[in-house]
């Protein structure tokens, strides 16, 4: 129970415990003359108190008291139309106690009922998901969900009725709200019998395309989904993720907790990503017991199930995961995976492993494959999400994990999903891929499948990949970026004397020392036009083309783009760079604002700045001549005043 959940019962109960000691108080109608100390509005006080404090007492024997602090994602829909209920369910206890010291004794037995059903533990059965009720009656519940919210409110509408006096209607009005509060149990009993209205948590309602396979010391028949002949290779990596924690719920299993337990998720462990980098290595994990049952089927829910089978509410999906839920998904579709295909107790019966080994590893690759067909892990382009992911990853070494390259890949819109709907794919896509690395690993370890040689891995020259041009772009920005903000500390270099093409010449040196794959010259013409700054590689291709500024207003900014755009630029060149140099302006903030809305603003804008660091902006410009073609803009503000 939820610590605050708790403290409104315990004021709810403390309220119904003074109206019990009101109702045998004979004092009481010498303050409030329409009051009448009874027995029965005693014994109904006493009722509800009780149905508000034992509860309590049962959390606290059994200690299932959590203090847990609300957070935003606390506020689903469901719980605040739960708390409603509990609150409607208060103010009809009051005045039931009400009715009953007036003297109305049969509006008060009447509106008892209707507070029995909207609290706990009735409220499960009369409120509970569409889901379960579905499961209940077989069959859709969507207008029996209806006509019991209809209930609780005409409950509410009661109290107005006993407030104008009117008792006759009070007593119509909750004799429909208790006959529209019954209606499901009802239903529930015409069609299923007094068996169907147990209130512990049913299973879930079966998901799409499950995998089952029978437990057996013999290899097992697997149902997979639909899949090419050809196997996905997934990135390369030689190390292994984390076994998955003892403590952590088996996504697999539906069996409830004895009264008093908890499922208590584990603790986060790093996890390996996206990648060649990994966090740690991994110790063989211990097999885990056999099976109580054998024979008994175990299934596996993809991410599309992921919340029927997780210490998460179902509401979580609506809401994007944070870092630790998202590796708790990962090691947890890890070890649903293996145990669906019973592989420690298989492995340890089989009398070559290694065959054994090989033929999950063909499973698991195969449904990749299938994985990658899926709408979630679909982008606009027609390409995998998992790929975009991996190469935000790679280009970007900064990242530290596979989330926040989720997140890096969120903010370009090229998902046709939203982030909180894809991100359980993609990691169940990292848990199959992590999967086939560790069952590899284990292959190779195993006699008589020796790994390569050590010594030509070792002697073996490696020639690391070549920086794609966009890579090299960035690269290029960013050391222009260093020396001009090292630049910005020689007092010289403020001089009034200083103009475009001093601020230039100190870039170009350090271009042409840094890699020999490319060199950079100022004053080079190209197209119509001498460029102050242009990179370009050993085969003649341009990398950057840049222009330097010194900043004269908005109107002299707008003219060098205009200069970059229609003068230097042609159909193949798609990287430039404007560098501005403020000399004269002593509020250097407005100068930003000012340079980055004109930029916004300017036509051919496609696609507004997005500050990449504390002096640059990325834009998109559509090229002047195609309209088609579009061309990345650097904006980069250098502050000399």
């Amino acid at each position: 129970m939820n610590f605050i959940v708790f403290l409104i019962r315990v004021f709810g109960g403390l309220t119904f415990l003074i109206m019990t000691g009101i109702s045998v108080d004979r004092n009481a109608s010498g303050d409030t003359p329409n009051w009448h100390p009874n027995p029965v509005a005693a014994i109904l006080s006493l009722t509800l108190t009780i149905l508000y404090f034992w509860p309590l007492f049962v959390e606290v024997r059994h200690k299932n008291l959590v203090t847990r602090m609300p957070t935003g994602q606390s506020l689903t829909t469901r719980r605040v139309l739960t708390f409603w209920r509990w609150f409607m369910a208060y103010i009809l206890g009051m005045a039931t106690v009400s009715y009953a010291l007036e003297l109305h004794f049969d509006c008060g037995i009447l509106s008892l009922i209707p507070v029995v059903a909207l609290m706990p533990p009735l409220d499960r059965l009369v409120f509970e998901p569409r889901e379960q009720m579905a499961v209940r009656l077989k069959g859709d519940a969507t207008l029996l969900k209806f006509f019991a919210n209809l209930g609780a409110v005409a409950a509410f509408v009661a109290i107005g009725f006993y407030a104008q006096k009117d008792y006759i209607g009070a007593i119509a009005v909750l004799w429909v709200s208790i006959s529209l509060l019954l209606m499901l149990p009802v239903t529930i009993v015409a069609k299923e019998g007094w068996k169907a209205l147990a209130l512990p948590a049913l299973p879930p309602a079966p998901v799409p395309q499950p995998v089952t396979v029978r437990t057996s010391p013999t290899p097992a028949t697997t149902t997979q989904p639909p899949a090419t002949a050809a196997t996905m290779q997934p990135p390369s990596a030689s190390t292994q993720t984390p076994p998955p924690a003892t403590g952590m719920t088996n996504p697999a299993s539906h069996t409830p907790l004895p009264t008093g337990m908890r499922r208590v998720p584990a603790p986060p462990q790093p996890v390996q990503i996206f990648g060649n980098r990994v966090s740690q290595s991994d110790p063989q994990p211990s097999p885990p017991p056999p099976s109580p049952k054998p024979g008994a089927k175990r299934k596996y829910y993809s991410a599309d199930a992921w919340h029927w089978n997780w210490p998460l509410p179902k509401g979580a999906q609506h809401f994007s995961l944070d870092e630790w839920t998202f590796n708790l998904l990962i090691r947890g579709f890890q070890t649903s995976w293996l145990e669906s295909k019973d592989y420690h107790q298989r492995l340890t019966l089989h009398r070559n492993p290694a065959e054994f080994i090989k033929e999950i590893i063909a499973e698991t690759e195969a449904y990749i494959k299938h994985m990658r067909t899926r709408i979630e892990l679909q982008t606009r382009s027609k390409s995998c999400v998992p790929d975009e992911v991996g190469r935000i990853w790679q280009g970007d070494k900064r990242l530290r994990s596979l989330y926040r390259a989720v997140h890096r890949y969120d903010e370009t819109r090229q998902s046709i999903r939203p982030i909180s709907l894809i991100a359980p794919h993609i990691a169940e896509y990292r848990a199959m891929v992590n999967v086939v690395k560790r069952l590899k690993h284990k292959l190779s370890c195993l006699p008589g499948q020796a790994p390569a040689s050590k010594t030509r891995r070792t002697t073996r020259a490696v020639t690391p990949p070549a920086p794609s041009p966009e890579q090299r772009y960035f690269e290029i920005l960013d050391y222009l970026i260093a020396v001009g903000k090292n630049l910005e500390h020689y007092p010289d270099n403020s001089k009034k004397s200083f103009d475009e093409q001093g601020y230039r010449d100190y870039f170009i040196p350090g271009l042409n020392t840094r890699d020999p794959e490319y060199s950079a010259k100022g004053e080079v013409y190209n197209r119509r036009g001498k460029t102050d700054i242009l990179v370009f590689d050993k085969k003649g291709n341009n990398l950057l083309i840049a222009e330097c500024k010194l900043w004269k207003g908005e109107a002299y900014l707008l003219e060098g783009v205009d200069q970059l755009l229609y003068r230097y630029v042609n159909w193949r060149d798609e990287k430039t760079a404007i560098i501005i140099f403020n000399r004269d302006v002593k509020n250097f903030t407005a100068v930003i604002e000012t340079a980055t809305a004109a930029l916004s603003n300017h036509p051919l804008c496609h696609q507004k700045g997005r500050k990449r660091t504390d002096c640059s902006w990325s834009y998109l410009f559509h090229n002047p001549d195609d309209n088609a073609r579009v061309i990345k803009l650097e904006l980069i503000l250098l502050n000399f005043s």
